[in-house]
């Protein structure tokens, strides 16, 4: 049993619930700190995408097995270095991808004019977004190749529009509360943004896991 575990077990009450709230607000910011020194160690452009791909590892790590501070210090090193290539490669095929959508988009309101290919532009940009969405959940939960992680976000995109919508409300009004209080943009808005999207894509990855094995 770890150290922290014991001094929460003899405790109750306020106490306890102030030992809880304390431990949380210290791995927040260390997240967004660690998150921010390593985007930074990889100057910007190779350390962006393994720091975001590090986050959702470990929150999602954190959802099974309460983490102390020095763990995530630990783990996030070891998981940025595991998952460098591969989030870097995730990271800049979608990048691309978006790019080009957008100017796609752009040129087809301009110049082209087309209702009908405008409309499939903006569905394929919708499903794009969708994809970004469940990315980053998808790769904190399995070991998979780089086209299979596009592949399973975005199938993971289309079995739960639940999910994405809630996702989608509860950014806006992360955006609210950062509006209301600046202060935690810059010292927690990393692991909110984190523990929202994967807290309801995993109702939609779970569901999709019992229903392939149901079918096995």
């Amino acid at each position: 049993m770890k150290k922290e575990e014991i001094i929460i077990d003899n405790t109750t009450g306020f106490v306890k619930g102030s030992y809880r709230l304390g431990s949380f607000i210290i791995k927040a910011l260390w997240l967004q700190l660690l998150t921010v020194c390593y985007t930074l160690k990889g100057c910007l452009l190779l350390g962006l995408f393994p720091s975001i791909t590090t986050s959702f590892r470990l929150v999602h790590q954190n959802f099974k097995e309460d983490l102390t501070a020095k763990e995530l210090r630990q783990k996030f090193k070891h998981y940025y270095q595991e998952t460098f290539k591969e989030s870097n490669q995730v990271g800049y095929i979608l990048t691309v991808l978006g790019l080009f959508l957008v100017i796609d988009l752009k040129v087809s309101s301009i110049y082209i004019q087309s209702v009908m290919l405008h409309m499939l532009l903006l569905v394929f940009f919708i499903g794009y977004l969708g994809v970004c969405l469940f990315i980053f959940p998808v790769i904190a939960r399995y070991q998979l190749t780089t086209q299979q992680y596009l592949k399973q976000a975005f199938l993971l995109f289309l079995a739960s529009p639940v999910e994405t919508i809630a996702i989608v409300i509860a950014l806006s009004l992360l955006g609210i509360i950062w509006t209301a209080c600046p202060i935690l943009l810059f010292i927690a808005s990393i692991p909110m943004v984190t523990g929202v999207i994967l807290w309801f894509s995993k109702q939609g990855i779970l569901r999709s896991e019992r229903k392939h094995l149901s079918n096995e």
